[in-house]
């Protein structure tokens, strides 16, 4: 399968998409440590995290981050 989307995509959208599906991995990975992480916390500080390879996702617009204050060292 991989081979046939190198062939019609081309090798570099196969591999762009190759790593989004190892950034959607390691984000869910990142995400279950944070949220065990948290659950031993006395401030309970709700975040989420999403793993984004520069290059290999189009972002139109860049959201800006806000972190709240008890995050803020």
């Amino acid at each position: 399968m991989i081979k046939k989307l190198s062939v019609e995509c081309g090798i570099n959208s196969v591999n762009k998409m190759t790593q989004m599906f190892k950034d959607m991995a390691l984000s869910k990975e990142m995400q279950t440590d944070y949220t065990k992480f948290n659950k031993q916390r006395t401030q309970d500080v709700e975040m989420i995290v999403e793993v984004l390879t520069n290059g290999n996702w189009p972002i139109e617009d860049q959201p800006a981050c806000n972190l709240p204050k008890q995050m803020i060292v």
